[in-house]
Parts: structure tokens; sequence; C-alpha cells
């Protein structure tokens, strides 16, 4: 964000130091209708769009709520537009730095310009270096990652089932289907036929917890 504002910062107080400056009788540029100073002139007003669009992107991070669903897929996205447009504004930036030398030496000595445009691209590139990995993860993270689980970006509009879910809704007991109880089946069977109980459950209470045997004392003798 620092650097978005930087990038707005320049851009904005160059706007009013045109190269050339203003024509003190009629208060227009002196270049006013030059092919290079007109690219300078769009190009540096498109570099104050975008580093002010990435300046709105990163405040909005900062002030988000970072909430579970935030974090999911509304931060990621944030952070992608606010790398995007910030890394737009330093090409066009550098490009208009470029031809604003373009518009002043372009007569005599136009190695200078060509050698200043060839050095303009070594920030780019370090841009790019240094931040093209950090976006190529948050890509993964927001896209990649919710097809790996079969899960959308948008809640309410997934057409796929979260594998996180205990129970798949195709598998899923309807209302009709009655869950088996073995203890209420064990005990319906005791009430119906007491003898149709197996010799290995005398020492099982019905709950189904075994119990502790107990001895039968002999009969008395006579």
């Amino acid at each position: 964000m620092v650097v978005a504002a930087l990038v707005t910062t320049v851009v904005f107080s160059v706007a009013f130091t045109i190269p050339g400056g203003y024509n003190q009788n009629d208060g227009l540029p002196i270049f006013q209708k030059d092919g290079p100073f007109i690219m300078f002139v769009i190009l540096d007003a498109i570099s104050l769009i975008l580093s002010s669009s990435s300046i709105l992107m990163f405040l909005s991070i900062l002030t988000s709520r970072y909430t579970q669903e935030d974090f999911l897929v509304s931060l990621p996205k944030k952070l992608m537009i606010g790398l995007t447009t910030l890394f737009l504004s330093i090409i066009t930036m550098m490009v208009a730095f470029s031809f604003s030398f373009f518009v002043l030496y372009r007569n005599k000595l136009i190695s200078i310009p060509i050698i200043i445009s060839v050095g303009a691209v070594v920030p780019v590139f370090l841009y790019m270096k240094l931040q093209f990995p950090l976006l190529v993860d948050a890509y993964r993270s927001t896209y990649s990652s919710n097809k790996a689980l079969g899960t959308s970006t948008n809640p309410k509009r997934s057409k796929f089932v979260r594998i996180t879910d205990p129970i798949s809704p195709s598998k899923a007991p309807t209302g009709n289907t009655p869950t088996p109880n073995p203890i209420k089946n064990k005990l319906l069977n005791i009430i119906r036929d007491p003898r149709k109980i197996k010799s290995d459950d005398k020492n099982e209470d019905v709950s189904g917890l075994p119990t502790s045997p107990t001895s039968t004392p002999p009969p008395p003798r006579l």
C-alpha cells in the first residue's frame, strides 16, 4: 500500500509539472500537439487511476471483518486485485517516464531516451520476481483448493458436496427408514420367548453391559 501511495503522489504531481512547461501567453502546454506528449499524459492518467484503485483494495483488506468467509474468498480476491492494479500502475508510470524523455530529447539526443527506457524495465521485472509468487499462491488458495475439495467459491451456489460433511446427501437416512436399535430388539426377543436367550448371555445384563456372575447356593441336605 505504501508503494501504491508513492506512485499516486508522483503521477499526480507530474500531471501539473509536464515536460516543456506551459506557454506563457495562452497557458497551454508547449508540446500539446506532439504524439509522445499525448501518450505521456494518457499513461500518467492511467497510472493515477490504477494506483488509486490499488490503495482502495489494500485499505479494504485492512478494514475487513476477518471472518472465515473473508479468508476463504474475499481477502484473497482483494489481494489479487490490489497486486495486479499496482503492477499495471508501475508499468504505466515507467512507460510515461520514458515518453517524457522522448518529448524533450527526440530531435538531437535520441540515444538518451532509448537508454533510459531500457533501464526503466528493471523495476518492472523486479516487481514481477518479488510479487508474482504471492499472486500465484493467492490464486491457488482461492480457486485450486476449492476445486480439490469439491467446493465452490460461492457457498450459496455450490453444486458440490463438501468432503468434510459427515454424511453425504445421497447416503443420508430418510424419515421413513427406522434406525436399528440392538438393545430394543434384544428386549423384544426376551419378552416374546425367554427360552431363546443364548447361554452366553446369562452373564450379560439386559442393557448390554456385562455383569458379575452370581453363584447359586447348594440346596440344604435333609
